[in-house]
């Protein structure tokens, strides 16, 4: 919390997910606000987030929280279950490609937060489907 005053977490389910260990450093932290069992509904401001608007599931009641930012994050561990007998994955379920984003079966790439060894954010998960893009056109052109 060195670049905040304060930190509004809003959770989809009535319970969070994170590592116990990141629970715990976040609910000793007086800054930060939990909204478990929320779900956005809108994100509001002129010029500017200015705020967001979120619905408790348990009793559809709205309310608006004054915000200067959002950081949208969706879960921490990769649905890739269904490769793990096909691929080669890290420890924690990540598909291993090289420097143009093949996997460890010829013809077959990764992009985005599936990734090991990726920042997990939306541009950079853009700049990987860029990229695998053009190696499958490269791939198949010479295939």
């Amino acid at each position: 919390l060195n670049f905040v005053k304060s930190i509004t977490f809003i959770e989809f389910l009535p319970y969070m997910t994170a590592d116990i260990i990141l629970q715990e450093r976040l609910r000793d932290e007086k800054a930060v606000n939990f909204l478990l069992n929320h779900m956005a509904v809108s994100i509001n401001g002129k010029e500017r987030v200015e705020s967001i608007t979120v619905k408790n599931r348990e009793n559809d009641e709205e309310k608006t929280v004054a915000v200067s930012g959002i950081f949208i994050y969706a879960g921490l561990n990769p649905n890739s279950g269904f490769l793990k007998n096909f691929i080669e994955l890290d420890n924690y379920g990540f598909v291993i490609t090289n420097k143009k984003l093949e996997t460890s079966v010829p013809g077959i790439f990764a992009a985005g937060d599936i990734r090991a060894e990726t920042i997990r954010q939306v541009v950079t998960a853009c700049g990987d489907g860029a990229v695998a893009a053009i190696n499958v056109y490269h791939y198949i052109k010479h295939e």
